[in-house]
């Protein structure tokens, strides 16, 4: 049954799996001395339709972004839109932020992404969104706290998606999610430390393997580093240790990006399923972020080493 569904969406994918781009390879491109030159390397990638449609190199993200938007379509243009939904729900999420605290301003919501499940637009619009999403929405609209509508919004959203992952290694995928996301709210919050504690209980989201968490408090890191000694991400030691010295979490967001990475290299070994469409995807926007490090430390005069030493793992 999984070969006769997954067969030729499999086949298309694992082809077209030889455009993304290796360690290698983004590298050089870190190495180029400009802007202009990285974006001159990247016209020769699968990246090059949209970067000859740029109206100038200052706009470079709206290529990163028509890209991400072509793999989607790619998914969903072969019948197997429902297998990616759960991902696009995330950028949902992100506009239903932008739209929530833009309203509370009385502003314009700037930045709102094309990748949802949902035209942005129209996410505010009640019988559009599944019931746990209205609920949380209306609880965001009764706060004033940002920080706090990121927390009501991010627990709707695994709810959401842990209860219809139905598939093992997506369901795993977004258990490690939450574990992640968990941990890196612990570190933002024990920066903060005189919330921290306040927060914690609101932030934490449950169904991951890492339940227990909930009892330990920010700012306590050496309890969070007893808790995850034994786990799969006690090799991200020194991602906390470098937080606990600099305050910066930027070390454990690329350690943590990597263990994601290490979780999409398991669908490399399934033959037939949804499992080889799902990992392209998130390997080409774990791609997407390593080109963003990249271009933006040129725009920023970062040095090749700063930049490099910000690279991700790469999904090939």
């Amino acid at each position: 049954m999984r070969e006769s569904k997954y067969g030729y969406a499999v086949a298309r994918t694992r082809a077209v799996e030889n455009s993304l781009l290796d360690k290698n390879k983004l590298e050089r491109l870190a190495s180029t001395s400009s802007l202009a030159e990285a974006l001159g390397q990247l016209a020769d990638t699968v990246y090059g339709e949209a970067i000859a449609a740029l109206p100038a190199p200052s706009d470079w993200e709206r290529a990163l972004d028509a890209q991400l938007a072509r793999e989607y379509e790619f998914i969903t243009e072969m019948g197997h839109g429902k297998e990616i939904e759960t991902l696009r729900w995330r950028y949902d999420l992100v506009n239903l932020k932008l739209l929530l605290k833009a309203e509370k301003h009385g502003a314009e919501p700037q930045k709102l992404s094309a990748l949802g499940s949902v035209p942005p637009r129209e996410l505010l619009e009640p019988e559009v969104l599944p019931p746990a999403w209205r609920e949380a929405v209306q609880r965001a609209r009764q706060e004033e706290d940002p920080q706090r509508i990121d927390f009501i919004l991010d627990r709707a959203l695994f709810q959401m998606a842990l209860a219809s992952s139905d598939n093992p290694y997506l369901a795993g995928l977004w258990r490690l999610e939450s574990d992640l996301v968990n941990i890196t709210t612990f570190l933002r919050l024990s920066v903060l430390e005189s919330r921290g504690e306040n927060l914690w209980q609101e932030a934490f989201i449950p169904g991951g393997e890492l339940d227990r968490l909930e009892e330990i408090q920010p700012p306590d890191l050496e309890a969070l580093q007893s808790a995850l000694a034994q786990t799969k991400f006690g090799a991200l030691r020194q991602g906390l240790e470098s937080c606990r010295l600099t305050g910066s979490v930027g070390q454990w967001e690329r350690l943590a990006d990597d263990l994601r990475v290490e979780y999409l290299n398991r669908a490399k070994y399934i033959p037939f399923g949804p499992e080889p469409l799902v990992a392209y995807v998130l390997g080409r926007e774990n791609e997407v972020k390593s080109l963003r490090i990249i271009l933006a430390g040129k725009v920023n005069g970062l040095s090749d080493q700063e930049i490099g030493e910000r690279l991700r793992e790469v999904y090939v």
